[in-house]
């Protein structure tokens, strides 16, 4: 089908985060942006490409943590999302580490308006957000 008649959501965000020097012993490495009508993950979306455009059947998100292999143990990871409609923050206890909330890999999403959008993750070492905290992974991006 033509894309005029399924138009698709481009999403544009700053570059990504330096590397951290030396890699922190435990942390956020990535967040990943997922359709949450599929649950399947969306490449490279919040990787900082100049435009990325999502598939028209795209019409619920999530976005999910995925933290550094450590010898420490992850217990928790906070997410924050903040936008010009919605603002979200969540403590998942269990991998994976999803802003909505899954149930065994069924991501619940939420739609995103256009507009301006930060989201911010951090690991804890003991469940519901308790204990030594990670670095805060921040990304802005626009939808």
């Amino acid at each position: 089908m033509s894309q005029a008649s399924h138009p698709q959501e481009c999403l544009q965000c700053l570059p990504p985060m330096p590397t951290l020097s030396p890699t922190p012993s435990f942390g956020i490495s990535k967040l990943i942006l997922v359709n949450a009508v599929t649950n399947e993950d969306i490449p490279d979306a919040l990787d900082c490409t100049p435009k990325i455009c999502v598939p028209p059947n795209a019409t619920l998100f999530s976005i999910r943590a995925e933290i550094f292999e450590s010898l420490e143990t992850i217990a928790s990871v906070q997410l924050t999302l903040d936008g010009p409609t919605r603002s979200s923050q969540r403590v998942d206890n269990v991998a994976p580490y999803a802003l909505f909330g899954d149930v065994n890999g069924n991501y619940f999403g939420s739609t995103l308006s256009s507009g301006d959008y930060f989201v911010t993750a951090r690991a804890f070492l003991q469940e519901n957000g308790q204990g030594q905290a990670s670095d805060v992974y921040t990304l802005k991006f626009t939808v």
